[in-house]
């Protein structure tokens, strides 16, 4: 005997996650993490994360440690951009995301993401 298909969303937002689609995997999220998936979409080649260094920026020759500059300025223009999203959960983690603290969640997400490997 089979056993059901299952409905868990866990499995679909790994599986696009795993595929490299984060935009879709967003879809999938909410809050903090929706951000992750949104800067991994857009920022991917510009900013990665290193445990050694912390965020690095690519400066058009060389991946170059910013403390974290860049990565908070890329954060900075996905949360401006989600604000004009037209789907209100976006809009609503965007706006739950405008503290030090909820950016600095939101870069520890997207520390983890394959994208920024």
């Amino acid at each position: 005997m089979s056993q059901p298909a299952s409905h868990d969303p866990t499995e679909g937002l790994l599986s696009l996650a795993e595929e490299g689609r984060p935009r879709a995997a967003a879809a999938l999220t909410h809050g903090q993490t929706r951000m992750a998936y949104l800067l991994a979409s857009e920022a991917t080649g510009r900013i990665i994360f290193c445990r050694e260094y912390g965020w690095l920026t690519w400066t058009g020759t060389h991946w170059s440690p910013d403390h974290g500059v860049g990565a908070r300025r890329e954060l900075l223009a996905i949360l401006r951009s989600a604000l004009r999203d037209h789907l209100p959960d976006t809009v609503r983690a965007a706006k739950a995301c405008r503290s030090n603290a909820s950016q600095q969640g939101v870069l520890g997400i997207a520390a983890d993401l394959p994208e920024f490997r």
